[in-house]
């Protein structure tokens, strides 16, 4: 088994790097990336020097193989969502590069209900009956349950935008969106 300072100080590690690069990402994205990536890898690399060190049963070190695969691929994940968000980002650059104009149509809001009922609070009525009433007291113990209703209540507004090619399209879009706050930047006011 691994020294417990070892695996202290692994863990510290890895927190105190991911915390840096969370905090650094805001004002240098490349540092930030850098630094999350950084802490996954300290302990991929714990993991293998584990294995390698102090394990003697294949299972440990396949276990300890497995955390160190499992690390890599963290560090791998985080700089492709950060490419992916850049890459939205200039997808946005250059529809905001297209568009002369927009024009508000209409907006309108969308209301969608779900009625779910917490299956352990279910459970807990029917045991709770039935210890109390026998099946009967099981019944009325499910039936009186109450389900949980979740209700959202979505914004949207429909453009017409206008292109620098002199094309126009009617754009439904979400309130709040990027897409949404580009169209209003452009908003042509009659």
């Amino acid at each position: 088994m691994p020294d417990n300072a070892l695996c202290l100080l692994s863990f510290f590690s890895c927190a105190i790097l991911l915390l840096a690069g969370c905090l650094v990402f805001s004002r240098n994205k490349k540092a930030g990336i850098l630094l999350c990536t950084a802490g996954p890898s300290v302990l991929a690399l714990f993991f293998i020097y584990a294995a390698v060190q102090f394990t003697d049963s294949p299972v440990d070190r396949g276990l300890a193989i497995f955390g160190a695969v499992f690390m890599l691929l963290i560090a791998v994940c985080i700089p492709a969502v950060a490419s992916h968000n850049a890459y939205e980002k200039a997808k946005m650059e250059n529809l905001r590069q297209r568009i002369v104009k927009t024009k508000y149509i209409d907006s309108y809001n969308n209301f969608r209900q779900e009625v779910k009922s917490d299956t352990l609070d279910v459970i807990g009525r029917t045991l709770i009956g039935d210890s109390i009433a026998g099946p009967l007291g099981a019944i009325i113990g499910a039936a009186s349950s109450e389900p949980k209703v979740t209700v959202w209540e979505e914004h949207e507004t429909i453009f017409m935008v206008t292109y620098t090619d002199g094309t126009q399209k009617l754009d439904k879009v979400k309130n709040g969106s990027d897409i949404y706050r580009l169209y209003l930047e452009k908003l042509e006011i009659d």
